[in-house]
This record gives C-alpha cells, sequence and structure tokens, in this order.
C-alpha cells in the first residue's frame, strides 16, 4: 500500500468535505436571512435563532475540517523513518495504519487502512517502536511488520 497514494486520498475525501460543509453554511445562511425578511414575531424570532445555532454548528464542523486538511497537508508522505513518527504507514499481522489525523477506516483501491491520530491509544503506543516489536491493544497483540 502506497502512502502517497492514501495521503492523496485523504486530502481529496477533506477537500470534498469542505466543499459540502460551505454548500451547506450557505444554503443555512439564505434560509435564515429569509426568515428574517419575511416574517416578524417571537415564534419566527425562535425560528431564526434556532437556524443561528446550526448554522454556528456547521461553521464550527468547517473549521475543524480544515484544520484536520491542514494537519495533513502539512505531512511528508514521502519522509522514511526507521520507527513509527507521525505520517507513518504502520503495517501490522493484522491490520495497517496511517498515523496522521483521527479519521477511522478507510478503503484505498480495495485496500484497508485505518487512519489513526498520534494522540489516540493505538498511535501513543505506536510512536518510537519499529518493525519485529509488539503491541497490545485490546487484548490483541500485534507485531510490526513494516514501517515507511
Amino acid at each position: 500500500m502506497d502512502k502517497s497514494h492514501i495521503h492523496a486520498h485523504l486530502i481529496h475525501l477533506l477537500e470534498e468535505r469542505i466543499a459540502e460543509q460551505r454548500t451547506s453554511i450557505e444554503s443555512l445562511k439564505a434560509s435564515r436571512d429569509k426568515e428574517s425578511k419575511s416574517t416578524t414575531g417571537d415564534k419566527h424570532e425562535v425560528g431564526r435563532a434556532m437556524a443561528q445555532n446550526e448554522l454556528d454548528t456547521q461553521e464550527s464542523q468547517l473549521q475543524r475540517t480544515i484544520g484536520l486538511l491542514r494537519e495533513l497537508q502539512n505531512l511528508d508522505p514521502t519522509f522514511q523513518a526507521d520507527t513509527v513518527v507521525k505520517g507513518s504507514l504502520v503495517t501490522t499481522d493484522k491490520a495497517t495504519y496511517f498515523l496522521s489525523i483521527a479519521w477511522g477506516r478507510l478503503n484505498v483501491d480495495g485496500e484497508e487502512v485505518f487512519v489513526i491520530s498520534t494522540a489516540s491509544p493505538l498511535g501513543r503506543q505506536m510512536i518510537g517502536k519499529r518493525a519485529g516489536q509488539h503491541l497490545e491493544f485490546n487484548s490483541q497483540v500485534q507485531r510490526i511488520t513494516a514501517v515507511s
């Protein structure tokens, strides 16, 4: 499995998510503005406040997604290390992991990779390990077979 391909695929997914979130935000703004222009009264003030709350939530999610994209863009997918560091692709006898951002399971060209943060329990355990070493997670022992 190619680390650069996984990295590029994740960037593409994040860019798509950002575009979707921006579209959603624009739609919410239009809806909120339409609500405020066409109506008055307590009922409509509540509707506007609810629309504003949803807009605030969506904008917060957009900022988090942009942060994930920046974090991923700061990783050099061609960097190679003998020990596990942020940006490593780690293959064990059980699964393949890309230590970068908290994303979860990802299917890339028919192969499964778990994209995890170095702040996750498993990610913290992997940092500094080398091929041939073992780690235990959820009562399962895994042997690291490759680090790239």
